[in-house]
């Protein structure tokens, strides 16, 4: 019976789209209007609403006539030389200088902080 039911919801509901001539964006989905079980045991009719998202409708453009305009900028040498350097100390890896090294310029650290207000002498 469950298969009947199915094969009709997914029957009614291509014709009603077809004869409407609505086109779906997506699956439609269906909300029975009474309950499952009721109508496969034969104590409801079956019946049920959809939901569509639709296509919307649009005219095609002409690409032919577009025209698609190359933006350029003048960058100096030292600006792009600069944004590489970014760039490449962005993506540096860093390596253990072990317990007790003194952190350089350029150096990575990781600090363990723990603080609080209002509590002296702990």
């Amino acid at each position: 019976m469950g298969e009947i039911v199915n094969e009709t919801i997914n029957e009614s509901s291509e014709q009603l789209l077809k004869d409407k001539e609505i086109k779906p964006a997506t699956a439609p989905r269906v909300d029975f209007v009474n309950p499952l079980d009721n109508v496969i045991a034969g104590k409801a009719d079956l019946e049920f609403t959809m939901k569509v998202d639709l296509m919307p409708d649009f005219a095609l453009t002409n690409l032919s006539e577009l025209k698609a305009q190359r933006l350029v900028a003048d960058v100096s040498d030292d600006a792009l030389n600069d944004a590489l350097k970014r760039l490449a100390d962005s993506q540096k890896s860093y390596s253990d200088k072990g317990e007790g090294a003194t952190a350089e310029q350029g150096d990575a650290i990781t600090i363990d902080f723990e603080g609080s207000i209002g509590r002296q002498g702990l």
